[in-house]
């Protein structure tokens, strides 16, 4: 697909409808490959001159989320990926397989789910 700012408007409209589903903060994201490169090499490390050939990469610690619009073919695909990497940010534990899909299928659907709390250990009696 071809990026134009009616495009960009749709993408921002689906980010921040799908943050909003997923309690999550809106992530900064980008939408070209070469904006991927501008980032600092620390973000980027391991998938940063590899990212053309996804559909789209959550750099979960710093809260980056790239789409790559060229390589989506329509906007349902387009929609699955933001919906798939911002599942990724919101279930960070969660690795590809049939529950991460069924999430991002639920996403597009209208599902809201709770913020995300890390889980603490409890401590036992005999550690006080």
């Amino acid at each position: 697909m071809r990026l134009t700012p009616d495009l960009e408007d749709l993408i921002d409209n689906q980010v921040t409808k799908y943050s909003t589903q997923l309690s999550i903060a809106k992530p900064k994201y980008v939408l070209r490959v070469k904006d991927v490169l501008t980032l600092p090499k620390e973000i980027t490390r391991g998938r940063r001159t590899s990212a053309y050939r996804y559909y789209g990469v959550a750099y979960i610690k710093h809260n980056i989320v790239f789409f790559n619009v060229k390589r989506s073919n329509s906007l349902r695909k387009l929609q699955e990926t933001i919906a798939h990497e911002l599942v990724h940010l919101r279930f960070p534990y969660l690795n590809h397989g049939s529950a991460l899909r069924a999430k991002v299928k639920a996403v597009i659907h209208g599902r809201c789910y709770r913020p995300y709390k890390k889980r603490v250990k409890k401590r036992s009696l005999s550690e006080n």
